[in-house]
């Protein structure tokens, strides 16, 4: 089961997140912790003129985190506030219900 889960591709994402490290300046900072594992993301997120114009995640998890993270992170830049909770929203909402 492990090399379903673990399998090549999962690897390859974990392996090139994209934007990760930490901002200088971040204007916002989240921190998601997990209680289960010990997996922890910090987000610094920058704004100017309404979008996010630089992002930056620090990832100390797993390879499915890693792996989800590097799938986010392109998708996080220029985007607006509104629109990233629209999608965190929708998201959830997928999660939640097996993925449908």
């Amino acid at each position: 089961m492990i090399d379903e889960i673990y399998n090549r591709r999962i690897l390859e994402l974990a392996a090139d997140i994209p934007h990760l490290g930490r901002l200088p300046a971040p204007q916002a900072t989240a921190i998601a912790p997990s209680k289960l594992c010990g997996s922890k993301v910090t987000v610094d997120l920058a704004m100017e003129h309404g979008r996010v114009p630089d992002f930056a995640p620090d990832v100390q998890a797993c390879a499915l985190v890693q792996a989800s993270s590097s799938l986010m992170a392109p998708h996080v830049i220029v985007q607006t506030p509104e629109r990233l909770r629209c999608l965190t929203a929708v998201l959830c909402t997928m999660l939640q219900d097996d993925g449908r």
